[in-house]
């Protein structure tokens, strides 16, 4: 498996993850836009899915890969709003 394919696929995983237990959604207006509610218990569950698909999958993806792409993306979306929502509903 080639170095790129591997984190894409890990990144993939976490994504999955994430939005399968609600810790992160897109906007509804905005689909480029990904919202993190801060919902910690529904993040802990997102970690969980991952950890088990990965277990149950046989893969030979590493779980500190896959808990640092989790991490990653949480830390990349936005937090609570879609910020154009906001400032449309600013204006």
């Amino acid at each position: 498996m080639y170095i790129n394919t591997y984190y894409e696929t890990i990144n993939d995983l976490a994504n999955e993850a994430l939005f399968m237990a609600n810790a992160l959604e897109r906007c509804a207006c905005h689909s480029d836009i990904v919202i993190r509610p801060h919902n910690y218990e529904a993040e802990r569950h997102a970690y969980a899915l991952a950890n088990i698909k990965i277990k149950q999958n046989d893969t030979a993806y590493m779980r500190s890969d896959l808990t640092k792409a989790i991490h990653d993306n949480i830390l990349e979306a936005v937090d609570d709003e879609c910020p154009v929502c906001a400032a449309i509903m600013r204006d």
